[in-house]
């Protein structure tokens, strides 16, 4: 069974893809919650993971996105992911879109489908 903090959640989930995972101090974290690492045949890869808990009927906005994306390419990051327990606005996933390659979101439906993935893991 999965316990704890929403960002321990995700921690364990990606830690269940098979990837490294650090947890980032709760305050001053640099705008990122979540380290993980990936080693793959073309090298070490860091995703920055953000994790937001906010009500089903408050997405979150492109400022969110936008924050980790630059966080993403100051610190040269492979790519980042936002994981939301809400939904994202339109103008998060315009955005996210131009910047598909470096930025994934899972919204509050996706969550409850990972979840399902690893519901006997």
């Amino acid at each position: 069974m999965i316990r704890g903090s929403s960002k321990e959640l995700v921690a364990e989930l990606l830690a269940r893809e098979g990837l490294e995972v650090q947890l980032t101090p709760s305050t001053r974290d640099g705008g990122r919650d979540i380290l993980a690492f990936q080693e793959t045949p073309v090298g070490k890869h860091l995703y920055l993971v953000e994790c937001k808990r906010h009500m089903l009927e408050r997405p979150v906005g492109v400022a969110v996105v936008r924050q980790l994306y630059g966080v993403i390419t100051q610190e040269r990051a492979t790519a980042g992911l936002i994981v939301a327990t809400s939904r994202f606005s339109r103008d998060a996933l315009t955005f996210a879109e131009t910047v598909r390659h470096q930025m994934g979101l899972k919204d509050y439906e996706a969550i409850k489908a990972w979840l399902r993935e690893h519901a006997s893991s």
